[in-house]
């Protein structure tokens, strides 16, 4: 059978050809398809042939309609139609891909499939890029509108106490800081959270001495608790050595957690922590740092949401156990630093947390310098505050006019200001925020670091503000800042700071 003969038949089955006129009335057709009569309407076909009609009249380019699903006679078919005009006489082409599009149809639904849930995947991470942005930012803006009224309020009831005060009053101030100092808490446990959330957050790997780290922090809370009907006594394991390397900011970060949670939940009792080395003997200690309480205790169905964020435990209608993130925060850091929480706990018996922690050993501590107290490193020290709020130039004021300081201070309300005192007198340190009126604290530094005197490029820089994000302490650093002071802090804190400057 020849070439023609074989694409001939197959053709034969698969196309129909009809000649109408421009009324849509059937002349011709040969029946490949189905059987038509001549002298019908192209319209008792189907419905679709509507469509077609309007357009025969005025009929001049080749009209196609892919992939029509028709049903003629019993049969359902998808069929390409094409209308197409030749010298005056109008011709349908319809050619069945029934069994085309039939076989086509899954992959191409697969395909649709796979488009779709492509694009909503990558919708869904712009959004959640969005929201963690918008996050990010609302938490700056936050931190930044609490800290400021934050600091002046603790910075001036630090400045009453020292005053003459009657019992009645020293016990209101003293209910001030602790509320003032709350909030502070919680101001840096959601910057924590951000942090760590967002890979800001870094360990350091430093020496340090384990035993100081215990002993003050059991120290801090013997003294703030010691009105409580708890006793807080703590054991460090003979195997245990003291000088380590890592980060303990974070470990003092994760006790103090651990042992405000413990005081949190318990009303009377016991609470004890110990420390003990899992690998005695060698270069990496793996250390157990056990807080165990005689609390109201967990009950099983809660333990799974303890370290969920801003989640609080409810316990027979008694105050909620924790503020929800602090326990997030103590799992968050212990598994930066390699290590992990566990915790067991029984409803009215108590809680026993149990945070394990990698750190490196080390045969000699090094030394580190300190100041005494009272040495008058800050006698005679001219301090220049850049300072355009009120409130804020008054507690400098008080804060420097008190008896813990020698210093001679002056403010400047603006950056032309603080250019023109620059320029008459000289200063031993400047204390600037990130935002004054006329200039960017960032822009200041910049000024002060690139002025052609050395006596005022070299002065040294603190930034106090209560923009507290990581990346702006870094940026502040990076513009040529001394030092980074994050609100609220305290007069012993900045005169500290200013001491080793």
């Amino acid at each position: 059978m020849s070439l023609s003969n074989i694409k001939s038949n197959f053709l034969k089955n698969k196309i129909q050809v009809l000649q109408i006129d421009t009324e849509g009335t059937i002349l011709e057709s040969d029946n490949s398809l189905f059987v038509v009569d001549n002298g019908t309407s192209i319209v008792d076909l189907h419905p679709f042939f509507y469509t077609i009609t309007p357009e025969l009249e005025n009929l001049e380019k080749a009209i196609s309609y892919p992939c029509v699903n028709v049903e003629i006679g019993k049969e359902e078919k998808i069929i390409d139609i094409e209308v197409k005009k030749i010298d005056t006489e109008i011709f349908i082409t319809i050619i069945d891909f029934t069994q085309h599009y039939q076989d086509s149809h899954p992959l191409v639904q697969e395909k649709n499939e796979a488009s779709i849930a492509k694009n909503k995947l990558a919708f869904e991470r712009e959004l959640l890029f969005a929201k963690e942005d918008f996050k990010n930012s609302f938490l700056a803006h936050l931190n930044h509108e609490i800290r400021n009224p934050l600091n002046s309020l603790l910075g001036f009831t630090e400045v009453l106490s020292k005053t003459n005060l009657t019992f009645q009053q020293k016990e209101t101030v003293n209910v001030i800081t602790k509320t003032g100092t709350h909030i502070k808490v919680l101001m840096d446990d959601l910057l924590d959270i951000s942090n760590i959330e967002t890979g800001i957050l870094t360990i350091k790997n430093i020496p340090f001495n384990l035993n100081n780290i215990v002993v003050n922090i059991v120290k801090h809370f013997q003294i703030k608790q010691k009105d409580s009907n708890i006793e807080l006594s703590y054991e460090i394991g003979k195997k245990v050595p003291a000088k380590l390397f890592g980060d303990p900011t974070r470990l003092n970060q994760i006790l103090y957690n651990l042992l405000h949670n413990a005081y949190h939940n318990t009303e009377e009792g016991t609470i004890v922590v110990k420390v003990v080395n899992k690998t005695p003997g060698e270069s990496t200690a793996l250390l157990n740092f056990i807080i165990k309480d005689t609390g109201k205790g967990i009950s099983s169905k809660n333990l799974d949401k303890l370290f969920d964020s801003y989640v609080q435990l409810e316990v027979e209608k008694i105050k909620p156990l924790g503020q929800g993130l602090g326990l997030k925060i103590v799992q968050d850091l212990a598994q930066l630093m390699g290590g992990e929480v566990s915790v067991k706990s029984e409803l009215n018996e108590g809680s026993e947390f149990c945070v394990e922690i990698p750190f490196k050993t080390r045969e000699k501590a090094s030394k580190k310098k300190t100041v005494a107290k009272g040495s008058g490193l800050l006698l005679s020290k001219r301090i220049l505050a850049v300072e355009d709020d009120q409130i804020s130039q008054m507690l400098l004021m008080k804060q420097f006019l008190s008896d813990d300081s020698s210093c001679y201070l002056e403010i400047a309300a603006d950056g032309a200001q603080t250019k023109d005192l620059l320029e008459k007198k000289q200063y031993s340190a400047i204390i600037l925020k990130r935002k004054i009126k006329d200039i960017s604290g960032l822009e200041l530094i910049e000024y002060i670091r690139n002025h052609p005197n050395p006596k005022i490029s070299e002065i040294p820089i603190i930034v106090a503000t209560g923009m507290a994000m990581i990346e702006e302490q870094e940026e502040a650093l990076a513009a040529g800042a001394s030092a980074f002071l994050k609100k609220p802090y305290t007069q012993k804190e900045l005169f500290k700071l200013l001491e080793k400057l």
